[in-house]
């Protein structure tokens, strides 16, 4: 299931759905917002397999995996060119895609400390994160719709041009030249992915 149609693109530039003329040029904007927008909030349209991998993590640690919602997670590690082990791993909230490397074996070789304490414990030098990303579904309808409109507006630039400023005679209007209109920054900042590595 796309995050939005082409109709409801078509729609945010008054076209009627009847109106081909432009549909592979629009097509491939909305192509593009798609998949701008699924990165920025971490979400995918598919069952996805996926594997992040994190450098120098502290058992204790929580980290965002790159997708989200997410099941069927595990986690392996290793020291410098040392072999592969499995480490415990807690999946905090599924939702967020937020999880936290856990102490058990094999690692740290010391008893666990307080949370105050922990910057002072050992990290694995790699550690590789597994997971299934959920798809999107249903699709929100106002995240379908600011999708929408975002490929309308970047439609709608493309051909006009940017537009830095306009003047008619002793009045001028300078514009903001931004990539996302106000009122789709507002709706997507609902859905942002969480872009803290660690906390």
């Amino acid at each position: 299931m796309p995050l939005m149609t082409l109709d409801q693109v078509k729609d945010k530039l008054n076209l009627p759905s009847s109106y081909v003329d432009e549909d592979d040029p629009l097509s491939k904007v909305r192509d593009s917002a798609e998949q701008w927008v699924l990165e920025l909030t971490g979400y995918v349209l598919a069952d996805k397999a996926a594997k992040d991998v994190f450098s120098n993590l502290q058992v204790g640690r929580r980290v965002y995996l790159r997708y989200r919602p997410v099941e069927n997670v595990t986690a392996r590690a290793r020291m410098a060119l040392g072999n592969w082990v499995d480490v415990d791993l807690d999946v905090i909230d599924a939702d967020k895609g937020l999880v936290m490397l856990t102490y058990g074996t094999p690692w740290p070789f010391q008893p666990p400390r307080p949370s105050w304490a922990r910057w002072r414990d050992w990290a694995w030098e790699v550690v590789e994160i597994s997971y299934t990303a959920k798809a999107l579904n249903p699709v929100p309808a106002d995240l379908s719709d600011a999708a929408a409109a975002l490929a309308a507006y970047w439609y709608d630039t493309h051909r006009a041009g940017p537009a830095e400023q306009a003047k008619a005679g002793a009045v001028s209007q300078t514009y903001s030249d931004r990539p996302v209109p106000k009122a789709v920054e507002v709706v997507l900042s609902r859905y942002i992915r969480e872009v803290v590595v660690c906390q």
